[in-house]
């Protein structure tokens, strides 16, 4: 018997000392004699069910993203020395990285929004990071570092 929910209903009197187990390392054993409604779901995923994954990213590895990234759409960075990265978060997040020129004055080069989260998912698909084109993916920022979460359906 199922119920609503696709949940499948079993049921049975079970004796004092009966052991039954709902998976690996979760034993249970009944006090007393009593009468047991074990409620599992059908095979497959539940429609209220979604799946997170969130890739936490060094500041070392957003530079690699958003130099690779520019450079494959043809807006390279000038030359010259990379300084800090810097992430805030009001009202979206943008990641700054410094430049120094040979001249000598700072260049500071903004990535956001769709732009920031390109190179990260263009940067992940590099390195082979398993990135499921149907899934929702968005920026946040955890401990400081930014992340992408990924929630699929």
């Amino acid at each position: 018997m199922s119920d609503k929910f696709g949940h499948v209903m079993l049921w049975g009197a079970m004796g004092q000392g009966t052991s039954w187990q709902d998976g690996p390392g979760h034993d249970l054993e009944l006090a007393q004699d009593a009468t047991m409604v074990l409620i599992a779901q059908k095979p497959g995923k539940s429609k209220n069910m979604r799946e997170l994954r969130c890739i936490i990213f060094e500041n070392v590895e957003i530079i690699r993203a958003i130099t690779g990234h520019r450079r494959r759409t043809g807006k390279p960075l000038p030359p010259g020395q990379l300084g800090k990265l810097k992430i805030s978060t009001s009202p979206e997040i943008v990641v700054t990285l410094e430049l120094l020129p040979d001249d000598g004055h700072s260049l500071f080069i903004p990535s956001s929004g769709a732009e920031l989260a390109a190179a990260l998912i263009a940067y992940c698909i590099d390195l082979r990071v398993p990135m499921p084109a149907s899934a929702q993916k968005a920026l946040t920022v955890l401990d400081g570092h930014i992340a992408l979460k990924i929630t699929k359906v």
